[in-house]
């Protein structure tokens, strides 16, 4: 069991990496964001490939992942 003193160090630890972590992912996503728009459209499977990229990218920055700050 988990004191509740290790339990805030724990939220503390998983909100600054999750802070940490968030300049790098939102340069990735302009990084997808910029090359989709610059990829012909000939170029089907790389448009997939980067609307994928892109795609995680956004999940991660709007929604991140709060299922990791809950400690029991």
């Amino acid at each position: 069991m988990i004191d509740r003193g290790n339990n805030l160090a724990v939220k503390e630890l998983f909100h600054s990496l999750i802070h940490d972590l968030r300049r790098p992912v939102e340069m990735g996503l302009g990084y997808s964001d910029l090359s989709l728009r610059e990829i012909p459209v000939s170029e089907k499977n790389q448009r997939e490939y980067f609307k994928i990229i892109a795609q995680q990218f956004k999940d991660v920055t709007v929604h991140p992942p709060r299922s990791m700050l809950r400690v029991e």
